[in-house]
C-alpha cells in the first residue's frame, strides 16, 4: 500500500498516458480523490469519493482495468484486480473492526496462548505452494531444502537460511513451508512474520507500555516466540541498525533452537554480507543450511510461464511466452508482472494478444536499462500514437488544427531530445521548409512557458514516453 501511495502521481499520469483517459474525465469522476483501503487477496480496493458513491458501479468498467494496468506498471507488483466500494460498504466496517482488535491484542499473547492455524493461514498467500513452484537450476538445492524442513521439521537444516535478490521466490518457499506443515502436521505451531511486523510489535510493546512494566511484556514476546514449533521469519535484513530488536530477536532464537524447534530465515544476501549485523546473531546464522536462490534461466523463465498461463487460464501464444522469457532475464516478479500486464491488456481490449501487441505494451520493460536511440522517426511514432493518429498523418500536408497541434509538438520534441537543425526537422516532417519548423516550435515554447492549452501537461507526458528511464 506504501508503493502505491509513493507512486500515486505516476500512476495517474500512465492512466491519461497509456490509455487516454482525458484530464475532464480525471477530474469529472475524481480519480485523484480516490481514497486506497486496503489489498486484500491481491485486489486493491479503493473508496470512490462521497458525492459520487451513487455512480460507484460505472467505475469497475471505466476505470477498472487501466487503473490496475497502470499499478502493475508503476509498482512493479503482482495484482489481480481493483475493486471500487463506497464508505458504507460493509468491508470497510469489518477491516477496520480487524485492524482494532489487532491493536487490542497488542501486546503478545500470555504465554502458551494458542496461535490458530485459521489465523495463520490468513497471513498467508494461498497460491505460494509446493505445486505451484518451478524448480530449476538456479533453485533446486533451495527447494529441496524447504521441502525436508516442511516434511520433518526441527530434524535437520536447523535454521535454514536462504537468500537471493528480490523477486526470485523466497517468499514463496517460505509459504510453501508454512502450508504444507499446516496441511500434513497441525499439531505444530507455526508463525509466518515479516522482519518488519516483528521489529514494529517490539517498538509499539515499548511505546505503548509503562515503563515499570516493558520487562514483563517483552518476557511475555519471548514466551510467544517460545511457543511455537517453526518460525518462518521474511527479510532478516531488516533488523540491520536495530539493536533492541536484534536482543530480543537473539534471545528468541537461541531458545527456539535450543529446544530444537524449526526457523527458517530468508534476506536478500548471505549471512556473511549483513553488515553491522551483531556477529552473535551471525554466527548462529550459519550453524545450520545457508542456500541461496539466483536468477532462473532461460528455460526456467519459459517453464514458469507456462505454468501461470495454465493456472490462470490466459491461454497466452507459445510466441507470446517465449518473447517474455527471452526479454526478461530478472527475476520471477518481473516476469509475472509483464503477463499480467498483457492478460490486463486483453481484457481491457477484449481481443486475443498477438506478438506485436506485446512488443508494444511491454517496450518500456524490455531492456529497460538499454537506452533508446531518440530519432525523429521515433518521437513522430510517440506522439501520433498519442493522439491516435498515424505517423504518416502527422508528417501529411494537410493542415486541419487536430494534425497541425501534434505536428507542431512532435517539432519541438525532435528540437528538444535531438541535436537536429531546424532544417533536418523540416526534412523529417515531410519536406518542411525550416521556417515553418521554427514557427511551429517557438508557438509550442510559448504555451509550454505559460502554460496554454494544457501543453505543458501533454508535453511532459510525451517526454516520459520518450525517455522513460525518467518516467518515476
Amino acid at each position: 500500500m506504501e508503493l502505491i501511495l509513493q507512486k500515486w502521481d505516476a500512476i495517474l499520469t500512465q492512466l491519461e498516458s497509456e490509455f487516454g483517459i482525458s484530464e475532464a474525465s480525471m477530474v469529472a469522476w475524481q480519480i485523484a480523490e480516490l481514497k486506497l483501503h486496503r489489498i486484500e487477496n491481491n485486489i486493491v480496493y479503493f473508496i470512490v469519493p462521497e458525492k459520487l458513491k451513487q455512480l460507484v458501479h460505472r467505475y469497475d468498467d471505466k476505470f477498472g482495468t487501466p487503473l490496475l494496468v497502470s499499478i502493475i506498471e508503476e509498482t512493479n507488483q503482482i495484482l489481480d484486480g481493483v475493486k471500487f466500494i463506497t464508505s458504507d460498504d460493509e468491508s470497510i466496517k469489518a477491516a477496520e473492526e480487524k485492524k482494532k482488535a489487532e491493536i487490542i491484542s497488542k501486546p503478545p499473547a500470555p504465554k502458551n496462548t494458542d496461535i490458530s492455524q485459521s489465523s495463520i493461514r490468513d497471513d498467508l498467500n494461498p497460491k505460494y505452494t509446493f505445486d505451484t513452484y518451478v524448480v530449476g537450476e538456479n533453485n533446486r538445492l533451495a527447494y529441496s531444502s524447504c521441502m525436508a524442513v516442511a516434511e520433518s521439521p526441527g530434524e535437520q537444516y536447523n535454521p535454514l537460511f536462504l537468500y537471493g535478490g528480490p523477486g526470485l521466490g523466497k517468499t514463496h518457499l517460505m509459504n510453501a513451508i508454512a502450508h504444507f506443515i499446516i496441511e500434513n502436521i497441525p499439531n505444530k505451531k507455526i508463525l509466518f512474520v515479516n522482519t518488519n511486523d516483528f521489529v514494529n510489535e517490539i517498538v509499539y510493546t515499548i511505546q505503548n507500555t509503562n515503563k515499570s512494566n516493558v520487562t514483563k511484556f517483552m518476557e511475555n514476546l519471548r514466551d510467544k516466540y517460545d511457543s511455537l514449533d517453526v518460525l518462518l521469519i521474511d527479510d532478516i535484513q531488516f533488523i540491520i541498525g536495530k539493536e533492541h530488536t536484534q536482543e530480543e530477536f537473539f534471545h528468541i532464537f537461541n531458545s527456539l533452537y535450543e529446544s530444537g524447534k524449526q526457523i527458517i530465515i530468508s534476506s536478500d544476501r548471505p549471512p556473511r554480507e549483513l553488515k553491522t549485523l551483531e556477529e552473535r546473531l551471525v554466527s548462529r546464522f550459519n550453524m545450520g543450511v545457508t542456500t541461496d536462490i539466483s536468477s532462473p534461466s532461460y528455460e526456467t523463465r519459459r517453464a514458469i510461464l507456462s505454468k501461470k498461463n495454465q493456472l490462470g487460464r490466459y491461454h497466452m501464444d507459445e510466441d507470446i511466452l517465449d518473447y517474455i522469457a527471452k526479454n526478461i532475464s530478472t527475476n520471477v516478479r518481473d516476469l509475472e508482472g509483464a503477463l499480467n500486464k498483457l492478460v490486463a491488456f486483453s481484457s481491457l481490449y477484449t481481443k486475443k494478444v498477438t506478438l506485436e501487441d506485446a512488443e508494444h505494451e511491454l517496450r518500456y520493460l524490455i531492456s529497460p536499462d538499454h537506452p533508446i536511440e531518440i530519432t525523429p522517426d521515433f518521437i513522430i511514432k510517440t506522439v501520433a500514437e498519442y493522439f491516435n493518429l498515424t505517423a504518416d498523418e502527422l508528417i501529411s500536408t494537410r493542415r486541419s488544427k487536430n494534425l497541425t497541434v501534434p505536428r507542431h509538438i512532435a517539432m519541438y520534441l525532435c528540437r528538444e531530445h535531438t541535436q537536429l537543425s531546424y532544417k533536418e526537422i523540416g526534412e523529417a516532417f515531410g519536406g518542411r521548409d525550416h521556417s515553418t519548423c521554427l514557427s511551429g516550435i517557438r508557438k509550442i515554447e510559448n504555451e509550454y512557458l505559460n502554460q496554454i492549452n494544457d501543453t505543458r501537461t501533454v508535453i511532459d507526458i510525451l517526454n516520459k514516453k520518450i525517455t522513460p528511464g525518467d518516467r518515476n
